[in-house]
């Protein structure tokens, strides 16, 4: 089987647990973001075989939608403390799975993830990928480190 570049793995990856452990269907997938307006983001940094930072910036309607699958219940409407904690979450499970695809045999550490400034969510070196589900967009920024 070739070798998946960063591009796929953050696409497979993320479709894969939005779909599964969060009940959100994946419309598409874009190397740029055109979300603008409230934004929610995450961050974890983890380290072990490889190191770096995973974040997750995803538009306010789309949170919803995320932690409303998430949670399930009765409500439409997630209070916004629990949004964060799903996104969060989200960004945790995206982490683990995209580490599980680039070098599944090594151990790991991941930090608590965080909420963070939506606008921090990226740096110039990171790889990043959009994907457009119902309501809004999530978009994924991985930074590796270089190994000396």
């Amino acid at each position: 089987m070739p070798e998946m570049s960063i591009n796929q793995v953050l696409t497979a990856a993320t479709t894969d647990v939005l779909e599964t452990m969060f009940f959100t269907p994946v419309m598409g997938d874009t190397a740029a973001a055109s979300a603008s307006g409230d934004l929610l983001a995450a961050r974890l940094d983890f380290s072990g075989g490889l190191t770096g930072t995973l974040a997750v910036q995803v538009t306010m309607p789309a949170a919803r939608e995320i932690a409303a699958n998430f949670i399930g219940g009765e409500t439409d409407q997630p209070h916004a403390d629990a949004v964060g904690d799903v996104i969060a979450e989200l960004a945790n499970m995206v982490c683990g799975s995209v580490l599980s695809h680039l070098d599944g045999e090594a151990h790991f550490d991941l930090t608590h993830p965080r909420l963070i400034d939506p606008l921090s969510a990226a740096s110039p070196q990171s790889a990043s990928r959009t994907l457009e589900i119902e309501g809004g967009e999530v978009t994924l920024f991985l930074y590796l480190d270089k190994k000396p």
